[in-house]
């Protein structure tokens, strides 16, 4: 499992790196959304087909302690350590040297801790979702609800009993929150902040955000996750805004509109006007021509796939190995707190402890 973990973290290192360099600046909002969408699901799936997927590392039990003569000064060379290993046909290259390290004996010693405090971080994340929903069927409960027509489709608007910020989200049905304010606004101006709550009830991003709380659970740890959980957030609101401004018909009054919103506050999972911080950029958004159509993104995502599918058994094989040698060092250092070096042969699992002279 924990090779899975970190496979799909690498893997998802690559799709988000390119992103970055390649299609983030050059694409279309929706390009960059599905483009996100692929790397993520590529990056979660991918490692569950790795060769290495459900290899387990040798069990560090089987470890055989071997006390070398050689005394404090040792120097262990290829010839001698062959008499301290089980092997029939003993490979020198496969044998590890080992230092006692404080960083990893600290960790070792608080395992218990470090993991204690990571599933409470994953039950927080888990309870902070179903408070979020919790709250918003008591807002659907207590507001008082009223049918309107919108670009031909009947939609339950709520007219909240205390006040909140312009919003859509979608329980069993979509909900658009409705607030005083809204009833100042021109008719453009009113079509343009409808048609962007369309958008996102269009867009199903009460479910994408829900979605993404159950992937935080596994990718807590993952910076890649944030990033892409932070420019689905900005890529949502530029379509949603792409949807407003074509409503409105002007770049400029849109943005003044954008900005005269802005003191609005927001729920965290509900999709709404002012619903990203990056403002600035869907501002400068709005302003400018946007990317013309390009293969572009296509072209990189194929690539990007690739490459993940190319590099899946070599990094599994390689965290592998690596879990491995860690679990090694933990049994030592849980055994032999003392020692300060051995060496480790990976094929039989000898430990050869210096002893003395």
């Amino acid at each position: 499992m924990i090779n899975y973990l970190i496979t799909s973290i690498l893997l998802s290192a690559i799709g988000g790196t390119t992103y970055l360099l390649f299609v983030k600046r050059h694409a279309q909002p929706l390009h960059r959304k599905l483009f996100i969408y692929f790397v993520v699901v590529s990056s979660l799936s991918l490692p569950a087909l790795s060769v290495n997927a459900d290899k387990i590392s040798q069990k560090t039990a089987a470890i055989h302690e071997i006390a070398t003569p050689f005394g404090a000064q040792w120097n262990v060379n290829e010839l001698q350590l062959k008499h301290f290993c089980n092997c029939e046909n003993p490979n020198f290259a496969h044998h590890v040297s080992y230092r006692s390290n404080a960083l990893y004996n600290f960790f070792v010693k608080n395992k218990k801790t470090f993991t204690l405090l990571l599933l409470s971080a994953m039950g927080l994340v888990l309870l902070r979702i179903l408070f979020q929903y919790i709250y918003l069927f008591r807002l659907m409960k207590h507001s008082e609800k009223e049918e309107m027509l919108f670009s031909g489709k009947k939609y339950t608007v709520l007219h909240t009993p205390t006040p909140h910020n312009i919003g859509a989200f979608q329980l069993e049905k979509p909900y658009i929150i409705w607030q005083d304010e809204m009833n100042s606004l021109n008719k453009a101006e009113l079509n343009a902040i409808i048609q962007h709550e369309l958008s996102h009830l269009r867009q199903y991003n009460t479910i994408e955000k829900a979605i993404l709380s159950l992937i935080q659970c596994w990718w807590l740890l993952n910076p890649f996750f944030y990033f892409f959980k932070n420019e689905l957030e900005l890529i949502s609101e530029l379509i949603a805004d792409q949807r407003g401004l074509k409503e409105l018909g002007s770049r400029k009054q849109y943005a003044q509109l954008l900005l005269r919103l802005k003191e609005l506050q927001s729920l965290p999972v509900v999709s709404h006007f002012l619903g990203s911080n990056e403002l600035k950029s869907r501002i400068e958004y709005v302003l400018k021509n946007p990317p013309a159509y390009s293969l572009r993104p296509l072209l990189t995502l194929i690539f990007v796939l690739g490459l993940q599918l190319t590099l899946v058994n070599t990094l599994s094989a390689q965290v592998n190995n690596t879990l491995q040698q860690l679990e090694t060092y933990e049994e030592i250092y849980l055994n032999h707190p003392e020692e300060e070096k051995c060496y480790y042969c990976t094929d039989c699992h000898t430990v050869c402890f210096p002893g003395d002279e």
